[in-house]
């Protein structure tokens, strides 16, 4: 549900747990690099073009 893009809160009221116990449970390194998802969130901010 996470990697599908369903917010952490309405996963955790699902399963009835906490967003705190969600994720030291179940959320772990996917070993993807990150850059290119906040690349995508900043778009050119950070990279000198307006």
């Amino acid at each position: 549900m996470i990697s599908a893009g369903t917010p952490l809160g309405d996963v955790a009221e699902y399963l009835g747990d906490t967003v705190q116990t969600l994720v030291k449970t179940y959320l772990h390194a996917s070993g993807v690099d990150p850059v290119s998802t906040l690349d995508k969130i900043l778009g050119a901010v950070g990279k000198g073009k307006p």
